[in-house]
């Protein structure tokens, strides 16, 4: 996630006064200025405050991410994306009233899908969010990359898997995803390469062709 979290800001003094001042930099090259006190002590529970708020913005971000990652391995790679960009505008310190009602609809639309458990994992994040205190933008969740073909294939086989027997049904949101990735994965070879390979394969004319080779289903 960026700097680590005793790095947000440091305490130092000025005349008489203890301020606690970020790291990071405006572009007028200025650091944040987070109070200025008496003494050092009120300074140092003004630093942990803000650490505290860094621990607290770590753990929504860590949650967003690992709800993006379960709702890609259902196929509904829509709603991965859509809390992916909102983790990202929790990192970069976008106005928290506008990532909460983002949430809030994909919160909805999983309530819909009978997604309750991610719905709820979400759902407990937005006062997070609308308490967290702006510290300095983090590096944050980096951008998916895009869909490699091995993790396409896979996710084709377990949405088939649990269409053979009988947890998705024709015409549902994970059938249509299904057909629309194994269609991209015989679009030739427009996904990306998987990690264990720096060349597309020879002999065969998209990836699909290429796991069904391997004897994979």
């Amino acid at each position: 996630m960026g700097k680590s979290i005793e790095k947000a800001a440091r305490i130092i003094k000025r005349k008489n006064k203890w301020c606690v001042i970020g790291h990071e930099q405006d572009k007028s090259g200025d650091s944040r200025n987070f109070g200025c006190y008496d003494n050092e002590s009120e300074a140092k529970k003004r630093l942990e405050q803000i650490h505290s708020f860094k621990r607290v913005k770590a753990t929504i971000l860590n949650i967003m991410t690992a709800t993006s990652d379960a709702l890609e391995e259902k196929g509904m790679i829509h709603i991965s994306d859509a809390i992916i960009s909102c983790a990202e505008s929790v990192a970069t310190e976008e106005p928290k009233n506008n990532i909460a009602i983002r949430i809030g609809r994909i919160v909805s639309l999983l309530q819909n899908k009978d997604e309750i458990k991610i719905a709820e994992q979400l759902d407990v994040l937005i006062p997070e969010i609308l308490s967290i205190e702006e510290c300095g933008s983090e590096a944050g969740p980096k951008p998916r990359k895009r869909l490699s073909a091995d993790r396409a294939y896979s996710m084709v086989k377990n949405l088939y898997d649990k269409y053979v027997i009988g947890l998705i049904d024709q015409g549902s949101f994970e059938h249509a995803k299904m057909k629309e990735i194994k269609a991209m994965l015989k679009d030739g070879f427009t996904l990306s390469l998987p990690k264990s390979m720096n060349r597309v394969p020879k002999n065969v004319n998209s990836w699909w062709e290429y796991f069904s080779k391997r004897g994979n289903k």
